[in-house]
């Protein structure tokens, strides 16, 4: 091989290096491979609340995790004779769940919100993308824009060649396609959910629960063998937030309560210390606090719950439509709402 030929190599080398460097910056860029990442799902949720470019009409909103968003609007509707939303994704905990609603409040004008407790939560898990993202954020509310290619993770104030974050720079060209590589790996799917995003209109935000009841099998286990799990103590910093949220809302003439969803009984053991903070906070702050644990027609049922000894247990078909029953007769029983 002679100079000349070398010179080529080298060129098209590095011609295809910045190629495929630049096709992953404006992949990476778009949201494409972080779509399903936990930190992005407010900025979606409030991109799909303003895509209507006007005030949302829903008169009762509901917000937290997937223990809220498996209850069924038809049921809560037509008890309330009001329409419901629920504003809620996987693993949600109440630091993003504050940023959407800061973000979100000149479009949102219900009569009611309604707040899970599972919800009021550390970040646990996160990812590479997440880190970077709440690190920036941790003391701040981003302010979404209509603009979707967004790189405001990145502190750019301090993004020099003097001095970097240094776990900033090789995401801004891989991120989570080689950072969360399983994505391209296992989930090819996400690529179709991202440009063909499936509409959920019909069940309002929320979710129909793909749960299988507790089997036999397992309520043996629960007789013989399980040792209930219990919910930790919600810690000082996630209930300020929650009462930032409150307060914002209560200014603004809604109204607010909080829930938590039950469990199995032989599931689910009482954590008192938090019990009684949630009591005293709810107190507080003046907000009715629905405990459906302390339900026993709910908990007893073991074809409600899911069918796991996770502490992650959720309802069922079934057992959605007995909670969402009980928490639209607590709102009618409480004049949470304006009359008709």
């Amino acid at each position: 091989m002679n100079s000349t030929d070398l010179k080529i190599f080298f060129r098209d080398l590095a011609l295809g290096f910045i190629i495929l460097v630049s096709i992953l910056f404006v992949i990476n860029v778009s949201g494409i491979f972080d779509y399903h990442e936990k930190s992005s799902k407010p900025e979606q949720m409030w991109r799909n609340l303003t895509k209507k470019n006007k005030i949302n009409t829903n008169e009762i909103i509901f917000s937290g995790n997937s223990q809220i968003y498996f209850l069924n609007p038809k049921i809560i509707d037509s008890i309330t004779q009001k329409t419901s939303h629920c504003y809620a994704y996987p693993g949600a905990n109440i630091k993003p769940i504050s940023w959407f609603f800061f973000n979100s409040f000149d479009y949102l004008n219900p009569e009611l919100l309604v707040l899970e407790t599972h919800s009021f939560s550390k970040l646990v898990g996160s990812s590479s993308i997440d880190s970077i993202r709440y690190k920036r954020w941790e003391d701040d509310y981003p302010q979404f824009t209509e603009y979707s290619l967004s790189l405001n993770y990145i502190n750019w104030s301090e993004f020099t060649f003097l001095e970097t974050n240094k776990p900033e720079i090789p995401y801004l060209i891989k991120g989570s396609a080689v950072k969360n590589h399983h994505l391209l790996e296992t989930n090819i799917d996400n690529f179709y959910k991202y440009f063909f995003r499936p509409k959920r209109n019909s069940l309002q935000g929320f979710r129909k629960s793909p749960y299988s009841p507790i089997s036999d099998s397992l309520l043996n286990i629960y007789n013989t063998e399980r040792i209930p799990s219990s919910l930790p103590i919600i810690a000082e910093k996630e209930f300020q937030i929650v009462e930032s949220i409150i307060k914002r809302f209560k200014n603004k003439g809604i109204k607010v309560m909080i829930c938590e969803s039950p469990m199995y009984y032989q599931h689910f053991e009482t954590n008192t210390l938090r019990r009684e903070a949630l009591d005293s906070f709810c107190l507080h702050l003046n907000v009715p606090f629905l405990n459906l644990n302390l339900d026993t027609s709910l908990t007893r049922l073991p074809q409600y719950f899911q069918n796991t000894t996770n502490i992650n247990q959720h309802l069922t078909i079934e057992g959605s439509n007995a909670v969402s029953k009980t928490i639209a007769n607590y709102i009618l029983e409480q004049n949470l709402l304006d009359k008709i």
